[in-house]
């Protein structure tokens, strides 16, 4: 199973459990260390996901869900 963790803020968190639970997991964040800076660049690489989190603040969840709704299941 693939998951994308959009926000290493409490994401690091989510990142880790993911991991535990033998996800492949793919990481992106502007300001933070990350696979990616940006989500959208994780979108054009590795196309579709298995669970997305948005781990970023409250305001942007709906944008991000929007837009990120056909790449996972």
């Amino acid at each position: 199973m693939k998951s994308l963790v959009i926000g290493m803020g409490i994401g690091e968190l989510y990142a880790k459990v993911l991991q535990e639970m033998n996800y492949k997991v793919i990481t992106a964040d502007l300001n933070k260390p990350a696979d990616y800076k940006f989500w959208q660049d994780a979108l054009a690489k590795e196309k579709q996901f298995d669970t997305v989190h948005i781990c970023t603040p409250n305001f942007t969840h709906s944008d991000i869900a929007y837009q990120i709704a056909n790449h996972t299941k």
